[in-house]
Order: C-alpha cells, then structure tokens, then sequence
C-alpha cells in the first residue's frame, strides 16, 4: 500500500497503526519526535552517521570530481524541470556510496 509509506505521513502514525506498536511508541514519543515525518527519517540518519564516521563523500576518488563543462552545466539546469530530485538525489547517493566509494 503506498499511503502506508507516503512519506508525509508521520512516523509516529507508522510505529502506532501499521506497526501497531502504540504502548511502545507512548513511552518513548515526545512532541518532536512525534513531528518527524517518514521522509526525514533517511536525512536524519545519514547527518547522524557523517557526524559519527565521517562523511562518506569526502572520500570520492578525484577522477570522479572534475568539474563539467559550461554545456555539461546547461544541459543539466535544462533538464531539472523534468526530473523527480528527491529520487534521483536519493538513487545518486546510493550510487555513490556502493559504486565508487572504496
């Protein structure tokens, strides 16, 4: 179902209905937390482990950070309109952290 993982929905209605972990949640909620959405979850974690291990795009091999060319860049900012972002920053990241990282 896919409003089960909408990520507007609130974490704390995932845990309560689809988890069905009301009590569990009680003890542990408080008004901020009871505020994050499905969507923050992955931000929230990713900030969390670059604090604790570093971030892990400091470590892209060079041949991977050259600059694009003018055209690159146009093409590119053209583009955008047409593009789902949060996917593809998503999918990029991904790519980055299995494909090239060492």
């Amino acid at each position: 179902n896919d409003q089960i993982l909408n990520g507007n929905s609130k974490l704390a209605n995932f845990v309560m209905e689809t988890l069905e972990l009301q009590e569990e949640w009680e003890e542990i909620a408080t008004q901020t937390i009871s505020q994050i959405l499905l969507r923050n979850i992955r931000p929230l974690y990713e900030t969390l482990e670059s604090l604790v291990k570093g971030n892990p795009m400091d470590e892209v091999p060079k041949k991977y950070c050259e600059p694009i060319t003018a055209e690159q860049e146009e093409i590119l900012r053209r583009s955008v309109p047409h593009l789902n972002l949060k996917d593809l920053v998503d999918e990029f990241y991904e790519f980055m952290k299995h494909a090239i990282l060492p």
